[in-house]
């Protein structure tokens, strides 16, 4: 019989992230209806995504289901044929919409278009369009161009994050002053004689503007003895460090089943138990990028634990989507237990500081960040678990969205994670 207990978990890496999104800008192009709440029944709503995210979890997912169709159906063509004009998208339960920012009205307009033709499914009216300084593609280069320069700034970088409007990057450092002096007008004419923009400005070296932060430290975050097939959800422990089953995969060609959890917590040829001391298996393959680690064991489950660390009570997963902005989403870590109302604050963030402790390395990783607002988001030990949505009313399926990475330091209510879409891709495997 599978049981789950609580135990306490260690703390499992610590990274560094200190980012808020801009603030949305431009004014909205687009129509529709001027709800005053979640759906369209003119009802009085929640004036607030804190209250939104009060409300019972069946209505929340009603609310976010047609806003979770639209977004995705806007952000699949954006990450391809529209790229050129495609921004980001934002959803807004409390007001029942979903927000395109796009280089130009003539390319949100084509985008959308093209997605009702896709999706006749979805309801285009709720679509608000604000217009974007620069698409997505733009700002991913120049996140990029500030990265290649990290080892020759007078700072250290600690994150990037593409700002939500599609107005810049957000650059989270170690040294806020130093950053800001090398965009003074005083290290500008310091680089007159010479004709070339100062070497350390992040702004100049992007080639966007860039709003300028403090990073923040960030600490990575078990149900207890599973046995196969194995859950997302369960204790599992390795050299001491006790982490959570994330995502039940299977490779796409060549047969076999395994499990994905954080590499922060273990990496090639790491033995993984569970909290009984049962080895599962041994690590196979890690990527830090998307702090992933991959472990082949005789056979997975499509479910996950729910409800308290205590509980046994498996849910199915069933499909997979990226995370919005807006959103609200759940994680599943074994220490915390189900935790649900953690919304969406940036999509798009790149970490270039995270630090595993196990091994004492340093290194970057591109995910998600989301916060519960007044109320702890992930604990330690719950890294590596299970980041997921409630997909319509009344769902006992799980939708995965990806794994917990981390939480922020002097923000017990933000949490980090990864995305399941990204790791697939880089593990070749799919949700089992």
């Amino acid at each position: 019989m599978r049981n789950r207990a609580m135990a306490i978990g260690a703390i499992a890496a610590s990274a560094a992230l200190g980012l808020i999104p801009a603030a949305s800008a431009g004014a909205s192009t687009g129509t529709g209806p001027d709800a005053v709440g979640p759906g369209t029944t003119g009802s009085a709503g929640p004036a607030t995504f804190d209250q939104f995210a009060a409300e019972p979890i069946d209505r929340q997912a009603a609310v976010l289901k047609p806003l979770r169709a639209i977004a995705g159906a806007l952000d699949d063509l954006g990450r391809g044929r529209f790229a050129a004009d495609y921004g980001d998208v934002v959803m807004d339960p409390v007001a029942d919409t979903v927000t395109l920012y796009a280089t130009s009205n003539a390319g949100a307009a084509a985008l959308i278009k093209q997605a009702e033709l896709d999706h006749p499914e979805i309801d285009t009216v709720r679509i608000r369009v604000k217009l974007a300084a620069y698409s997505k593609t733009q700002l991913h280069a120049a996140r990029d161009r500030l990265a290649a320069q990290s080892g020759s700034l007078p700072y250290h970088l600690v994150s990037v994050a593409v700002a939500v409007d599609g107005s810049g990057l957000e650059v989270g450092v170690d040294n806020p002053d130093a950053a800001k002096n090398a965009a003074s007008p005083a290290a500008a004419t310091t680089d007159a004689a010479t004709g070339n923009a100062p070497a350390a400005d992040p702004a100049s070296i992007a080639g966007v503007p860039v709003v300028i932060s403090q990073g923040s430290a960030m600490t990575g975050q078990t149900r207890y003895a599973d046995s196969s097939p194995y859950y997302a959800g369960g204790l599992i422990t390795s050299g001491g460090w006790d982490c959570t089953t994330g995502i039940p995969v299977a490779n796409n060609s060549g047969g076999g089943y395994a499990i994905i959890t954080a590499s922060h917590c273990a990496h090639t040829g790491a033995v993984i138990s569970n909290g009984a001391g049962t080895k599962e298996g041994t690590v196979s393959e890690y990527h830090e990028s998307w702090d992933a680690a991959k472990y082949p064991v005789s056979a997975s489950g499509a479910y996950e634990f729910d409800g308290s660390p205590s509980a046994y009570d498996p849910r199915p997963l069933s499909g997979t989507r990226y995370s919005y902005n807006g959103d609200s989403v759940c994680q599943d870590g074994y220490t915390s237990g189900v935790i649900c109302g953690i919304q969406v604050i940036n999509q798009d963030v790149q970490n270039f500081q995270v630090r595993g402790e196990r091994y004492g390395d340093t290194f970057a990783v591109r995910g998600v960040i989301g916060r519960r607002a007044n109320s702890t988001a992930v604990r330690p030990g719950d890294s590596g678990g299970l980041v997921f949505a409630i997909p319509s009313s009344g769902a006992t399926v799980r939708e995965v969205r990806g794994i917990v990475s981390a939480s922020v330091d002097g923000h017990s209510d933000e949490i980090f994670w990864t995305e399941a879409i990204d790791i697939y891709n880089a593990f070749h495997v799919h949700l089992v």
